[in-house]
Parts: C-alpha cells; structure tokens; sequence
C-alpha cells in the first residue's frame, strides 16, 4: 500500500515529538482512497504583505478533508503568524507566531537528496500533533500576519491536506475510523444548532467548540457589476466603500493601457489584496473568473482600490474594466 505520508521524505520524523505526530498520522496513511492537496497562501507569486499587514484568505475543499501539517517561507527574519479556523465548528485548527525563515523542527540539518549531493533543510513541514478534519460546507479561514514592524514581507504558507475519496470507492477499517470522528465533529454542529434536551452528548465536548457561523443572505443575492476606467496617479475608488459593509469581489476584469504599476488596495491607501502587478505591459489584461467564494473580501466600509504608479519606463495611464462584488455585513463570524 502506497504510504502517501512516507516518513522516509521528511527529515524532522526522525524527532521523538514528530515520531508521536506520525503515530496519530497512521489512520490518514493508512486508509483507502485518500489523496494529497496543497494550497499555497498568498496563491500569487512574491506577494508583499504590507509591516504588521494581515492577508486573509478562504480555502474551500471537500467536505471530509484532513489537515495535518503546513510549511512556509518568510522573506523578514521576523517570521509572520498564522490562524486557521474552520468555519462550521469555527474551532481554530492552528494559531501562532512562526519563524520559518530558520525553523527546522531540530536544528539545521543535512541531508542527502536522490543523487547522493548533501542539501540542507531550512523549511519543513511543521506538523500538527493530531490532523483536524473540515466538516461541511468545507471552507477553511487562513489569516497570515506579518510579524515585521518595519518592512514589507514576502511571505508564503503551504498547507498540507488529504481529500477524502470519491464515493463507493473501496474502504478499510481505517476509513471507519476516520468517518466515525468525522461524524462526532458534525453531531457537535447539529447540536449547537439545536437538537433535543434528551439527544446523546456526542464524544467531543461541545464547549470547546463555539456556534457555527451565520451565513449572510447577501451571498445569495445576484452579484453587482461595477464598470470602470481610471487613469490619475495613486489611488482610484473602483468601488465605493459601504459603512457597516465588506465588499465581497467574485470577479474583475481588467485591461493595462500603458506599461505601469499596478496595485489592488483594501481602501484608500490601504493595505495590498495580492502582489503588485510590477511593470504590467501595455495592452495586457488581468482576469479573476467569477466564484462563489469571493476572490478578496474587504475590510469593514473599505472601497476596492487600484493604485497606479509610472513603471521603469516612466509612464502611467489607464485601466479599464468591471468587478463583479456583494455587500456582505458578515464574513467569518
């Protein structure tokens, strides 16, 4: 049976306290069908994050997905922190402060890769001690904090899933295992929601666990379309800021008239939405296609801001385009 956690691929299972985290690993190693899944936070290359910035982020995956450990890197020796919550139960799956730019879990470490030359390991995985499963609807909340007081901070989180198998597929005892705590996971939603006084206590206590989150009707309203076509320097409102409101962009067209610097703010002089488009060339358009989980959502009556800057070539013009965007008043509880 393919082992798709081999411990033989990651050095720090070599530490007694990584050995323990691969012992709770055995039933996601073991069991039938079960697929590894990667999402990459920022999911743009060299994304900056603003000194002290937050990049929040949603992560949607099959309802019964496993997250057992995360990597990164961090360009700012300061490191940055994460927290990762998952929405039905709004249980924090991680939260805290991590050095990744010299976290090794043991030390620097030497290794040999597959062509017998010594490599050394600076980013490995950082291993939950127990994986955590995602419950319906299957959406994780991921919020990176730059831990740098005084510069911008290139920053990249990895987190390390397995996806549940397709339906009918072939099963063990493992696979019982596993649905058997996935289903006490979602007895504590059922009954945090309601359920008779007299109904069986579910094995995990309810008390770690809050309410789940309210999902805002605004979601299943028709999305608005705003056009645009802005040319000044600095910051132009693509879409006015609402108090009591976050803006929720589904997707944005743009089209670059001239070679410039491109950046997408949440509101007027705020804080980057993803890296900047450096020296974006002329006549290029940039696409986020329509989803129903939103690409950004904004700070509380901030505007989507564009902010256009003269690259090397020393020009800056217009950008031209739409966004499709719901005013929520709630978003992630």
């Amino acid at each position: 049976m393919m082992d798709r956690i081999d411990p033989r691929r990651y050095n720090q299972f070599r530490n007694p306290y990584h050995r323990r985290a691969l012992i709770a690993l055995e039933p996601l190693r073991k069991a039938l069908g079960y697929e590894p899944r990667h999402e990459v936070i920022p999911n743009q290359q060299d994304a900056v994050i603003a000194k002290q910035g937050v990049y929040d982020h949603r992560v949607t995956v099959p309802a019964g997905t496993w997250l057992w450990g995360l990597a990164g890197t961090s360009q700012q020796p300061e490191g940055f922190s994460v927290h990762i919550t998952d929405f039905a139960t709004k249980a924090t799956l991680w939260s805290g402060p991590i050095n990744y730019v010299n976290l090794t879990g043991q030390g620097s470490v030497t290794v040999q890769d597959p062509t017998g030359a010594n490599v050394q390991i600076a980013t490995p995985l950082h291993l939950l001690n127990k994986p955590r499963p995602i419950i319906e609807p299957g959406l994780l909340n991921v919020q990176v904090v730059n831990l740098s007081a005084t510069n911008t901070n290139k920053i990249q989180l990895v987190l390390y899933m397995l996806r549940p198998p397709e339906a009918g597929g072939a099963r063990n005892v493992y696979n019982t295992e596993l649905e058997a705590e996935l289903d006490l996971w979602r007895s504590v939603v059922t009954a945090a929601v309601g359920t008779p006084a007299n109904a069986a206590a579910p094995a995990i206590q309810q008390a770690s666990l809050p309410n789940p989150i309210q999902r805002d009707p605004a979601l299943d309203a028709p999305a608005k379309n705003q056009p645009f076509n802005v040319a000044a320097a600095g910051d132009n409102v693509l879409i006015a800021g609402v108090p009591g409101y976050r803006i929720a962009v589904h997707q944005l067209s743009l089209w670059n008239v001239v070679a410039q610097n491109v950046r997408l703010l949440d509101g007027l002089g705020g804080t980057d939405l993803q890296g900047p488009l450096t020296d974006f060339g002329a006549g290029n358009g940039y696409f986020l296609p329509y989803q129903a989980e939103p690409h950004f959502v904004l700070g509380d009556g901030h505007s989507l801001v564009a902010n256009l800057a003269a690259g090397t070539a020393g020009t800056q013009g217009a950008i031209t385009g739409f966004a499709k965007y719901r005013l929520l008043k709630q978003w992630g509880g």
